[in-house]
């Protein structure tokens, strides 16, 4: 019973270290591949796809971090 447990307890831990790696690299590819669309120029016209969306993700991502800034600050700005 008790190993049965302990290996139950190792595999849910193992899934979930897993699953948050796999998510942070999402993410971060995300990001990184927005932050390469909005400080290249683009080639004619407005950003489709993908571009559209790792831009705004990178957009939002960067507004949210400014604000922790700010308020760590202790800036009466906001």
């Amino acid at each position: 019973m008790g190993v049965r447990r302990a290996a139950r307890g190792v595999g849910e831990f193992l899934v979930g270290t897993v699953g948050e790696a796999v998510t942070e690299a999402v993410l971060s590819l995300l990001l990184a591949h927005g932050a390469w669309r909005t400080f290249r120029a683009p080639p004619s016209g407005s950003r489709r796809g993908l571009a559209g969306l790792t831009v705004t993700v990178f957009g939002a991502a960067a507004a949210t971090a400014l604000f922790p800034l700010l308020y760590a600050t202790d800036c009466d700005c906001l």
